[in-house]
């Protein structure tokens, strides 16, 4: 984990963090490995290197239900650009299980597949928090779909 005061990293240098922490058991590091450049790609849209995630002392996300005027109910993730606005989320009175830390952006938006309640991440990139990026889960999972038959290339020709 990243000490407190350093820059965040690079955008590969993240990439590169989550091949090699990948669980050895499965083949999540050769998935990773695949879709990194549409990670990367993805990552390049957002302001910041890294956000701040509310979260429990045991580093689950806090997410958050959002309800429309309408009364549909989204499960939202919020991803802060600045520690102060992360923080100042948590409701009052303070939470003494919940704590913001700074995640890379490129595992944000890789974590984002495997949170299936969380519909989308709404990232913060100016303080306030003011001017919010909409990544939805389900655009995220069209992209990777659309990048791998890409890399799979056309159909044989069947005729």
């Amino acid at each position: 984990m990243k000490k407190t005061g350093e820059q965040p990293m690079e955008l590969e240098q993240q990439l590169q963090q989550l091949i090699d922490e990948a669980p050895t058991t499965d083949n999540t590091a050769q998935l990773v490995q695949l879709i990194g450049p549409l990670l990367l790609d993805i990552a390049k849209n957002f302001r910041h290197k890294q956000y701040y995630i509310v979260q429990t002392l045991d580093k689950r996300w806090q997410t958050s239900t959002y309800t429309s005027i309408a009364g549909a109910e989204r499960t939202l993730l919020y991803a802060y650009c600045t520690l102060e606005d992360a923080t100042n989320s948590i409701p009052l009175p303070k939470d003494p299980w919940l704590m913001a830390l700074p995640v890379p952006v490129v595992h944000i938006i890789f974590q984002l597949l495997a949170l299936e309640p969380v519909e989308s991440v709404i990232f913060w990139e100016e303080p306030g928090p003011r001017l919010g990026a909409e990544l939805k889960r389900q655009e995220l999972q069209a992209y990777i779909q659309n990048y791998l038959l890409q890399l799979s290339g056309p159909p044989p020709d069947l005729a």
